[in-house]
């Protein structure tokens, strides 16, 4: 049984999570070490991905738009792609002293429904709770379900965006220097974490068992501005799929990438393939540092069941 390419122990990511909030002595990509009283102010990180990772754990709050696109199929088939074509879309605003965001979620293909595909609005609050409200598909506009978990309906999308998960579990293997510019840098982050951010969680769940995939980093691009504070971050499915089981298969280029391969390794490595190399995803943040105060819906509006994917509105008087 293949194991995949790994690109970086986890063990990087507890020891980058590690110095970003308490400090490790001095030198190229390290905090400088305040005393056990010192004030926060005194941690100061001297590389770009360090510090703009500091500020997210610190608690940012902004606007924010997250697109995940997967390119359709052409005939013949000359290369993996998603049949009719795939995308997810989030758009709206978020805190991260305590997560919460108040956005709009739209979805096709992959494992999105009817009811995605025209959009819900989410509110997910820092006390954990959330709720949806469907778009388009009620007589009376307005209406709010509580969701408990995950929704019971569709592709059951995180109610706090995936991007934000990846974003705060990344890590820079060569951190750059400040530049006083936009940067844009190689990163890496969880497999599982990306895999969910580009609608792919079953892919995960159907290959971590053969892959053991646990624990494994991929590559995703950072993004910095030129104030230091993070935009955000891109991921190429390619590039994910040939960090997990290698280069493309390409005994049969012209055939879909699942059924290459009759024998169990090329198989599930063209399984992968045929799943990722045609998705793309960005986490796009702007407005950062603007307070954003994410609240439950108006009482008379929420419906008191959790929600089922078409939810009526509650009568009005």
């Amino acid at each position: 049984m293949r194991r995949p390419v790994r690109l970086l122990g986890a063990g990087l990511a507890l020891a980058v999570l590690v110095s970003c909030s308490s400090g490790s002595g001095s030198g190229p990509g390290k905090h400088a070490q305040p005393s056990a009283n010192g004030p926060r102010s005194a941690y100061a990180a001297s590389t770009v991905w360090s510090a703009a990772h500091m500020k997210v754990l610190g608690g940012l709050g902004g606007s924010f738009r997250s697109q995940v696109v997967g390119t359709p199929c052409t005939e013949p088939i000359k290369k993996p792609c998603v049949v009719g074509g795939a995308q997810i879309t989030e758009v709206g605003v978020f805190t991260l002293s305590r997560n919460a965001a108040s956005y709009e979620h739209r979805a096709f293909g992959l494992s999105a429904d009817a009811s995605e595909a025209r959009g819900y609005r989410v509110r997910y609050l820092p006390n954990y709770d959330s709720y949806i409200s469907a778009m388009g598909l009620t007589s009376r506009a307005g209406c709010w379900a509580p969701v408990f978990y995950t929704p019971v309906f569709g592709s059951r999308w995180s109610m706090m965006p995936a991007g934000f998960a990846v974003m705060r579990d990344a890590d820079a293997p060569d951190d750059p220097a400040p530049a006083r510019k936009p940067q844009r840098f190689g990163g890496v982050a969880d497999v599982e974490l990306v895999l969910k951010f580009l609608g792919l969680g079953r892919l995960f769940d159907d290959m971590v068992g053969h892959f053991h995939w646990s624990g494994t980093r991929v590559p995703i691009e950072l993004r910095v501005g030129a104030d230091g504070l993070p935009t955000g971050f891109a991921v190429d499915g390619a590039q994910v799929a040939q960090a997990l089981v290698g280069p493309e298969p390409s005994s049969n280029p012209t055939a879909p990438a699942a059924f290459v391969d009759d024998e169990d390794d090329k198989s599930y490595n063209a399984e992968v393939w045929h799943a990722l190399a045609p998705m793309r995803g960005e986490l796009v943040l702007s407005h950062l540092g603007e307070k954003r105060t994410i609240t439950a819906p108006p009482k008379r509006l929420t419906l008191p069941h959790d929600a089922k994917g078409n939810d009526p509105c509650p009568a009005r008087p």
